[in-house]
């Protein structure tokens, strides 16, 4: 490292690839422009970086630093709403809902900019659309499996879909139908992604809560349980990486599978919906739902803590570890806890007042995991050449370009929100290397930024800096 002081804060750029601090990082977009930032960071006592997703309604947030600021990710347009995400370490997800799926291939950097977008259509078939419940990415960036429901005036049919590569390397959909089925939320096994657990309800008259299992990644399924007179809402599948799994339904239900056993109603915490689940090992765990439920475990489902609020319902919980956790529900309320969910912070999103139906988190934990990771925010061209880590101090401002080309160059750097915190130009730069001062605003805030270098007037390259 080199010798700087203790306290500088530091800027880390988040790139396709990375291997190791302190160095730089040589990128080349078009084949005749390459850009390399200077690495210079400092000292760090602990490394921590929380990556936030939740969606509602039309809209999928992103959150850099755990919940405290928010920026707008991915917008739906018409009727369509988003119902569940599935963000995939290291860094491809999707996000369904009503007449849609949305699937990231990566996410592009900067505001409002879209993910890669496929209408629900393309799932089922053309002129029909879908109310799609859950999805998982099944450890992949770009064949997840989704479930959810179709309805014409006189019948519903629950789905389960399946993305995959043909013979001819095209992406199709393998559809399974079931009559008078609605499927609410789908889990595969991290450990095994051949096996996984799909969970719903009848909808007949004094319809059933039914789950139904695959062995062979998705390409059929079963039913596997039947829970007389409820409805199943959220499903958690192998939480130990030994098989034990989770549901939570109706009137407080929780039901339970041990790697070898049937599944069985664990003490039920309450008396009302709940809506989701979490647990970080076979024996603790979080179920969240109506009338502000929030109840902690920590004898696999023994007996329960009560943690929950008053006036909101949660729809969705995620915890990354023993005490760190995120709750989402209605009128766009984020809870947060550091302490195992003894107390929660309150966090809202500015200007969003409708429910969050999801959270998804991807948390690391040492710079090594960091530096590997592809990120889900940031654009990185197909025929990049990242070298090296890269990250920027702006203490220090210094840019180091080489450039193959010579031209007119500027950069411009912004928050998530759009908001311009550096836009220096350039001039004219002949081709080789060049070491340039560009300041930034030192009051600038912990979270994700973006870095755009332009050439000629067009955009050459767009990349992201985390200043932690």
């Amino acid at each position: 490292m080199l010798g700087m002081p203790r306290n500088a804060r530091n800027v880390a750029v988040l790139s396709h690839l990375f291997h190791g601090w302190g160095r730089t990082m040589l990128f080349k977009t078009n084949g005749t422009f390459i850009v390399v930032l200077l690495l210079i960071l400092f000292a760090v006592q602990a490394f921590c970086y929380d990556a936030v997703w939740v969606c509602g309604k039309q809209t999928v947030f992103f959150s850099p630093d755990g919940g405290q600021h928010w920026g707008t990710q991915f917008e739906t347009c018409g009727q369509g709403s988003c119902s569940n995400l599935d963000i995939e370490y290291p860094g491809y997800g999707a996000v369904v809902g009503t007449y849609i799926a949305n699937l990231v291939t990566p996410v592009s950097a900067g505001p409002g900019t879209p993910w890669s977008y496929y209408w629900g259509a393309d799932i089922i078939g053309s002129g029909l659309s879908p109310v799609l419940g859950g999805v998982d990415n099944r450890g992949t960036r770009k064949l997840p499996i989704v479930c959810g429901s179709q309805s014409n005036l006189s019948e519903t049919y629950g789905i389960i879909s399946l993305r995959y590569l043909d013979s001819s390397s095209n992406y199709q959909w393998l559809t399974n139908w079931w009559e008078d089925y609605r499927f609410c939320d789908i889990d595969m096994f991290d450990a095994d992604i051949s096996r996984g657990y799909a969970v719903g309800f009848e909808t007949l008259a004094n319809a059933n809560g039914i789950i139904l299992s695959t062995s062979n990644g998705g390409t059929s399924w079963s039913l596997n349980h039947t829970e007389r007179g409820k409805i199943i809402r959220g499903i958690q599948a192998d939480c130990d990486g030994n098989g034990t799994s989770y549901a939570v339904g109706n009137d407080g239900l929780v039901l339970k599978k041990l790697s070898a056993g049937t599944w069985a109603s664990t003490t039920a915490p309450c008396t009302d919906l709940l809506n989701d689940v979490h647990f970080i090992n076979q024996d603790v765990g979080w179920v969240v739902g109506w009338g502000g439920a929030i109840f902690k475990t920590t004898n696999g489902g023994n007996t329960w803590t009560d943690q929950s609020t008053i006036g909101n319902t949660w729809n969705a919980v995620f915890f990354k570890d023993s005490n760190t956790g995120w709750v989402v529900g209605t009128q766009g309320k984020v809870l947060t806890t550091t302490d195992s969910g003894a107390n929660w912070t309150e966090h809202s999103i500015a200007g969003y007042y409708t429910h969050l139906q999801d959270v998804e988190v991807v948390s690391y934990t040492s710079t090594d995991e960091f530096n590997t990771a592809e990120p889900v925010f940031g654009t990185v061209s197909s025929n990049s050449l990242i070298d090296n880590h890269v990250a920027y101090s702006h203490e220090e401002g210094v840019l180091n370009m080489s450039v193959e080309t010579s031209g007119t160059y500027s950069v411009t750097m912004f928050d998530i929100s759009g908001r311009t915190v550096c836009e220096t130009n350039l001039g004219n730069l002949d081709a080789g290397t060049h070491s340039i001062s560009v300041p930034v605003n030192s009051n600038l805030s912990r979270g994700v930024y973006h870095c755009t270098v332009h050439s000629n007037g067009e955009i050459i390259t767009t990349n992201s800096f985390l200043v932690l």
